[in-house]
């Protein structure tokens, strides 16, 4: 037997193989829902995109050094610039970026929303690492939410809004009360 040699049997060999090569380390931090509501300074704390810490304010550049933003389409009589983030070809999400008509966009251009889809990410980072805000990400379930981030404040079907100042996180949750879909946004 494995206890009696000191060796782990084939079939542990095995199973603590796969665990040490799919296992991701996150170094998310974490923390209690403030009781008397979040502010947007402590909420951008933690909110990460493919494990880095976002910026305040969410600029292109942060977006860029991770993912390729394609397919711009500039929304002039929105102020607003939609695009694609991809990674090796493969789709992301989806970001649109505040600008001014003379300036288009540039490095320092602003995030005015992000649209997260675990339907749509054809990329290899795992659904659960793309976004998370203190700790709820895609596929996270509605129980964990409400623990991580307090009850939100809008509730329309299965749309759930949190406002914070001039911030809005929406997350859609999906028949088995699981998030399928968020929505970061920022207004100016």
């Amino acid at each position: 037997q494995a206890g009696d040699t000191g060796q782990m049997s084939p079939l542990s060999e095995a199973v603590t193989t796969v665990v040490e090569e799919t296992a991701e380390p996150i170094e998310m931090k974490t923390i209690e829902p403030p009781e008397d509501g979040w502010t947007i300074e402590q909420l951008n704390e933690f909110v990460y995109i493919n494990n880095q810490k976002i910026t305040n304010p969410l600029r292109l550049s942060f977006l860029e050094n991770m993912f390729e933003i394609e397919e711009i389409t500039y929304l002039d009589s929105l102020k607003s610039a939609s695009a694609v983030a991809n990674i090796d070809d493969k789709y992301v999400f989806s970001v649109s970026f505040h600008y001014d008509l003379e300036n288009k966009i540039n490095k320092e251009s602003s995030v005015k929303n992000i649209v997260f889809s675990s339907a749509l990410n054809q990329s290899e980072i795992n659904n659960t690492y793309l976004v998370s805000i203190n700790g709820v990400g895609l596929n996270t379930h509605y129980d964990d939410m409400i623990e991580r981030l307090g009850y939100p404040t809008e509730i329309n079907d299965s749309m759930m809004s949190y406002v914070i100042d001039n911030q809005k996180l929406n997350f859609r949750l999906n028949n088995e009360k699981y998030i399928d879909f968020i929505t970061l946004s920022w207004e100016e």
